[in-house]
């Protein structure tokens, strides 16, 4: 406690931070405090390695289960019209997307298209009738990606499902999304993709006075083999300054950050939008060994934080308002399973979450309803955040399920009534 006197802070302030946290969150505090003190970080990181094996619960899934989330299982070959695009390669994949137009479809040929550069939407669909990209039979359309982004979408009405997005580049900097929609490309449904080894695998954001409202994100998996080694933000759903999205039923697992400041979300909304809604998700933020270097958060309105030139109003007085996040399950993160940061009339209800840091409020003005949620951690409001908690159970979730840790969640016994609690 003397030596760290030494870091232009008072041992007790440090101490006093440090326990007002969560313990694992406290061990990652004092060893920030101790970055580029060599000596210092010599004694004690090892000890504080020691310290946060201990207090943070070990995760080892072999596989992780979908409970339902994800790509739903569907077969048969769709029916191609004369009007439509059948493509076989990337050549004619760009040409297609570039000129189809309302109520046509672009149908990929079984194979795998190798997505060198960005492709891009030509025209927009209309509410009536979209623009729909799939392939032939689910399953067999594999876009290997080696550019910045697969598919940038600025047309709305369009609809893009059952394709597999692959990140294949060398330096993890330069895969950065499978799907990009921004601008004018509102009321876009992405649905039963799989987008694997991205930085940000779907990015939704404004671009001028266009913004990309009312979008659908649905029964998707997102996920990365590896840790990305990179500088540049890892969060599977990043929207930022959209409007009414609705993400449901999706698998994001695996969102360890290597590089840079080492934070990774699962998905956030931010950058002054409104009105979105996280329901039934599935989120793992690691499978294994949670202690690995980094912090993963779980599902956050407010991310962290967004510069002014990006945000709708070009202020962010508050990153985001009204948003709602229920019946989520977010499991194995080494940080909060639910954010609030500086955004408000938020509603956390009915969420599940297992081995986490909790749920955290922080950020003037930040305001959250928090009710009915069952979770390990803690629910803590920061720095002139406001709270309303009802009817919560905070407890170990080992106690509850038969197999919390496995994402086993037949009851080991029944909570009570949320009145009894």
């Amino acid at each position: 406690m003397v030596a760290l006197s030494l870091l232009r802070a008072s041992p007790g302030q440090i101490w006093a931070e440090a326990t007002a946290r969560s313990p694992g969150e406290g061990v990652r505090y004092l060893k920030r405090r101790l970055d580029h003190h060599d000596k210092l970080e010599a004694v004690f990181v090892p000890l504080l390695d020691w310290v946060q094996r201990r207090v943070e619960r070990p995760v080892d899934l072999a596989d992780v289960p979908t409970l339902g989330r994800g790509p739903r299982l569907q077969t048969g070959v769709a029916a191609v019209s004369g009007n439509d695009h059948y493509v076989r390669n990337v050549d004619e994949l760009s040409r297609a997307l570039m000129n189809a137009t309302a109520g046509q479809t672009v149908t990929l040929a079984p194979g795998t298209y190798a997505v060198a550069q960005r492709l891009r939407t030509g025209h927009p669909g209309t509410p009536a009738e979209p623009i729909i990209v799939r392939p032939a039979e689910r399953g067999t359309a594999l876009l290997k990606v080696t550019a910045t982004m697969a598919i940038r979408m600025t047309q709305p009405y369009w609809v893009v499902e059952g394709l597999d997005f692959q990140g294949v580049c060398k330096v993890h900097d330069d895969c950065e999304h499978a799907l990009q929609i921004v601008g004018a490309a509102r009321d876009v449904v992405v649905r039963d993709n799989r987008m694997r080894d991205f930085n940000a695998h779907l990015k939704v954001n404004g671009e001028g006075d266009n913004f990309p409202d009312n979008g659908r994100i649905e029964f998707n998996l997102l996920s990365n083999s590896t840790p990305r080694h990179t500088v540049r933000s890892v969060v599977p759903i990043d929207i930022v300054a959209a409007s009414g999205w609705q993400v449901t039923d999706n698998l994001i697992s695996n969102i360890v950050k290597s590089g840079g400041n080492g934070v990774a979300f699962a998905a956030f909304m931010k950058g002054g939008g409104s009105d979105g809604v996280f329901e039934r998700n599935l989120v793992v933020c690691t499978p294994r060994d949670i202690s690995q270097p980094g912090v993963r958060v779980g599902l956050s309105f407010g991310g962290g934080g967004t510069g002014t030139p990006y945000c709708r109003d070009q202020r962010c007085v508050s990153e985001f308002s009204g948003g709602v996040a229920r019946h989520n399950i977010i499991a194995h993160c080494n940080d909060s399973g639910l954010d609030v940061n500086t955004a408000v009339q938020t509603l956390l209800q009915n969420n599940t979450l297992i081995n986490t840091a909790g749920i955290q409020l922080r950020g003037e003005p930040s305001s959250a309803e928090v009710r009915d949620n069952l979770l390990d951690g803690a629910i803590r409001a920061r720095k002139g955040s406001q709270l309303d908690a009802r009817d919560n159970l905070v407890a170990d979730t080992r106690d509850w399920f038969r197999d919390a840790d496995g994402l086993g969640l037949a009851w080991r016994q029944t909570p009570a009534p949320a009145g009894a609690r």
